[in-house]
């Protein structure tokens, strides 16, 4: 349906602007700029739209925002394990 183009152009560029940020940490494993609070409220909204689409069917939704829930899961391990004391 052409009314269904502009969520998905929206939930794309939602995806898209963590990327940059995620290649970056991949670089560099450089994390001290991101906050861990502001990583898990993304997360928890990649992962609350995810349930959402599978539960109602959104399948044209749902590949966008469970790449921007894996994202965040990698920023959010980067950056736990980068306050844990070396061992």
């Amino acid at each position: 349906k052409q009314e269904e183009y502009l969520p998905l152009l929206a939930t794309i560029f939602s995806m898209l602007h963590i990327l940059p940020q995620a290649l970056k940490v991949y670089r560099t494993g450089d994390v001290a700029s991101f906050s861990l609070s502001a990583i898990m409220l993304q997360w928890t909204a990649s992962l609350l739209w995810v349930i959402y689409e599978l539960t109602e069917g959104y399948w044209m939704f749902l590949g966008v925002n469970a790449t921007e829930l894996i994202y965040n899961s990698y920023l959010y391990l980067v950056k736990v394990r980068s306050t844990q004391p070396n061992t």
